[in-house]
């Protein structure tokens, strides 16, 4: 997402090259989710961040906790049961 404003005879415009209709949550939603799609064995919080690295960790964060709680996504712990990998739901 990116948005900047420029001043024109003191007037701002601005420049968006995003859909307008969409809020910026659900496109990193969206983002998110098509990231953990394309990955066949899952991916871990920091995968998410090194594959996405125009969006802050914060709303990346938030985001993976909005797709858990609408069960998009399922968490599994790795074998050293310290880190989650999340992968795409089954419903």
């Amino acid at each position: 997402m990116i948005r900047r404003a420029r001043m024109s005879n003191r007037n701002i415009i601005k420049d968006s090259t995003d859909d307008v209709g969409i809020p910026a949550y659900q496109k990193t939603r969206n983002s998110i989710l098509e990231c953990i799609v394309t990955a066949e064995d899952g991916k871990t919080s920091g995968e998410i961040y090194e594959s996405l690295p125009n969006l802050d960790p914060r709303r990346v964060r938030e985001a993976l906790q909005s797709l858990k709680g609408m069960k998009l996504i399922k968490v599994e712990k790795c074998r050293c049961h310290s880190t989650p990998i999340y992968y795409k739901s089954d419903l």
